[in-house]
C-alpha cells in the first residue's frame, strides 16, 4: 500500500500537460505542451473548467502513453470513435460528440501522467487511483 501511495503522490504532484490543436492544411494534430513518453504508464484526467480547483475526471492506463493521449485528444471526427472522455463531456454537456470543439475540449482538459517502468503493475495503479479520486472508468464506457 505504501508503494500506491508513493506512486499516487509522485502523479499528483507531477505537472500538468496541456494540448492544442494545431492545423496542419486538412489535417488537424495534437501538440502537447511536454511530449509524452512512448512508454507504460498511468494517467489522470483533470477538468480545469475551474482553474483554482482542477477536478481528477477520468483515470486510465496506457501501454504507449504517447499514443493514448494522442487517442484522447485527438480531433478528427470523434464520432466514429469517441474516447469515452469526449463521450461523457458531450452527455454532460446535453450536445452531440460531434458538436465538440477540438479547442474546447482541449482546453478544458489537462493531464498528469506517471510512467510505471520498473514499478507496480499498470492496472493496480489504476484501480487504486479510481478508489482514492473517486473517478469511475466504468462510467465512461457505459455513459452514466
Amino acid at each position: 500500500m505504501a508503494a500506491l501511495d508513493d506512486v499516487a503522490s509522485r502523479l499528483e504532484g507531477s505537472p500538468f500537460i496541456s494540448a492544442r490543436p494545431v492545423s496542419r492544411g486538412a489535417r488537424v494534430k495534437i501538440q502537447f505542451s511536454r511530449t509524452p513518453p512512448s512508454k507504460p504508464g498511468v494517467y489522470i484526467v483533470y477538468d480545469c473548467s475551474d482553474s483554482e480547483n482542477p477536478e481528477p475526471f477520468y483515470v486510465g492506463e496506457a501501454r504507449d502513453l504517447s499514443k493514448r493521449l494522442t487517442i484522447l485528444f485527438r480531433c478528427k471526427c470523434p464520432a466514429k470513435n469517441p474516447h469515452p472522455c469526449q463521450s461523457y463531456y458531450a452527455k454532460v454537456k446535453d450536445v452531440s460528440v460531434t458538436e465538440i470543439t477540438c479547442n474546447e475540449f482541449c482546453s478544458r482538459f489537462r493531464v498528469r501522467l506517471f510512467c510505471t517502468e520498473g514499478h507496480l503493475g499498470r492496472k493496480e495503479i489504476e484501480e487504486f487511483l479510481q478508489r482514492r479520486l473517486g473517478t469511475n472508468r466504468d462510467k465512461f464506457y457505459r455513459g452514466l
